[in-house]
């Protein structure tokens, strides 16, 4: 195994270090486990080593920037090159999704129904159920939006750092005031976050300066 290298861009002594470690007793330890978790993993799909993202970046450009809906993707992803499903489970929830475009195609409705960015009302959600809080299946990892909670802490955060920097600058400007480089710094600066330069804090923070 260590003799035979599959790729010519990669190190070989970094790929005898990992074949050592895939044969050392933590190696088999960690592999066991993971070959247990998959065992339990009932919705398979059989995209190998290629990741959701690329396989649909690679539909799309296919479709000529068309990106496909999750039921399609979903299809794609549980069908192997031979028209074989993976799993009986998968089988019958693609039977469920053909059903449902077919009845979006007769009705006229699949353009509402096919919308990939239509996730709580597309054919996949009237199928598989209502996504979990900060999940979108069958779209690979997306950004997804903060709690109430989370905004909150953070634009607290913000305006404080805000007003830190807003009085260090006022301070810099005082004790920097006869030097044209470094205020033309802080000028800048000043445009991105206001400082209170007619406030009292300021009066006070040049007083202490002084």
């Amino acid at each position: 195994m260590i003799a035979h290298i599959p790729d010519p861009r990669v190190d070989p002594s970094q790929y005898r270090d990992l074949v050592h470690y895939w044969c050392s007793e933590k190696g088999q330890k960690i592999s066991n486990i993971n070959k247990r978790s998959r065992s339990k993993y009932e919705d398979l799909h059989c995209m190998g080593t290629n990741n959701l993202p690329r396989r649909i970046h690679e539909k799309t450009t296919k479709a000529k920037g068309v990106q496909p809906s999750r039921a399609e993707i979903y299809i794609d992803t549980r069908t192997r090159k031979d028209g074989s499903i993976v799993t009986k489970k998968a089988a019958i929830l693609i039977d469920e999704l053909k059903k449902k475009m077919v009845e979006a195609e007769s009705s006229q409705n699949l353009q509402s129904t096919q919308d990939s960015t239509n996730w709580t009302n597309d054919i996949y959600s009237k199928v598989k159920g209502s996504e979990k809080r900060g999940r979108v299946r069958c779209l690979g990892k997306l950004p997804h939006q903060a709690s109430s909670s989370q905004s909150s802490y953070t634009n607290n955060r913000i305006q404080k750092l805000e007003n830190l920097l807003g009085n260090l600058v006022a301070m810099l400007k005082v004790r920097f005031e006869e030097d044209p480089q470094i205020n033309q710094v802080l000028e800048a600066i000043d445009q991105e976050v206001p400082t209170n330069g007619s406030t009292s804090k300021d009066h006070q923070t040049t007083n202490n300066i002084n």
